[in-house]
């Protein structure tokens, strides 16, 4: 999605907004084993080294039953519902899993017909997005830091700030009141990218579904997240570009 940007550039201090997320552990059971065993490959998620990617698969550590999930070309597909499906980050050379991912991505394909799944990755691998979107809506958008060996040391949520832009440009704009924005708008982010600084760009817009009556507003947003003294980050100065 291409948009004309023709507002100056809004500019807002964050300090006080938190990371808001915990890297995610690897449970004992599953970090002796081989990735393999119990997770897939999610396709186009890899590292510009190829080194790491994700995987979606089980909190079990099998072996699984690879047979029961496998689809056309080599996909597999895995049942959204069940309680035990993860997604992981994963060594691609060593076959272990490295942390455990915010994400609920069912199977092996980049997308599932309103669902899709993507890692956007700096240049050097220390930094990767991960998103998990629907039709009308972003679940998941997870900024991660990463150290030389590929592990987890720092990250940070980014809805609650992308809905706050666009809560107050809803509310600057159009006069929508922030009850009816929390209650009834839905928030979808697309072309993510992050730089070796760790510098986010993101694409999002504020919607209600099915309504031609309500008011889209939508931004560009960057940020270069900081990291505090608990090993935290948060956004910084974050600049929000109002586009049509």
């Amino acid at each position: 999605m291409n948009f004309r940007v023709f507002r100056p550039l809004l500019a807002c201090l964050f300090s006080g907004l938190t990371s808001g997320a915990e890297p995610i552990g690897v449970p004992k059971e599953l970090a002796e084993v081989p990735a393999s065993n119990f997770c897939k490959v999610v396709d186009g998620t890899a590292s510009k080294d190829g080194r790491l990617a994700a995987a979606a698969g089980f909190l079990r550590p099998g072996p699984i039953d690879w047979a029961k999930f496998r689809a056309e070309r080599g996909y597999f597909d895995f049942d959204d519902e069940d309680k035990e499906l993860a997604n992981f980050l994963v060594d691609l050379k060593k076959d272990r899993v490295i942390a455990v991912l915010k994400g609920k991505h069912f199977g092996t394909r980049p997308a599932y017909n309103h669902e899709s799944y993507h890692l956007a990755w700096s240049e050097d691998g220390k930094y990767l997005v991960e998103t998990q979107s629907w039709k009308w809506h972003t679940a998941t958008a997870m900024l991660y830091g990463l150290d030389g060996n590929g592990a987890i040391v720092s990250s940070m949520n980014l809805l609650p700030l992308v809905k706050e832009q666009l809560r107050v440009m809803a509310e600057r704009d159009h006069k929508v009141a922030r009850q009816r924005f929390e209650e009834k708008y839905s928030v979808s982010l697309s072309d993510v990218a992050v730089d070796e600084a760790g510098r986010v760009s993101v694409e999002a817009w504020a919607e209600v579904p099915k309504s031609d009556e309500d008011p889209t507003v939508s931004l560009v947003i960057r940020f270069l997240p900081r990291v505090d003294a608990g090993g935290k980050f948060t956004p910084g100065e974050v600049e929000a570009k109002k586009t049509q």
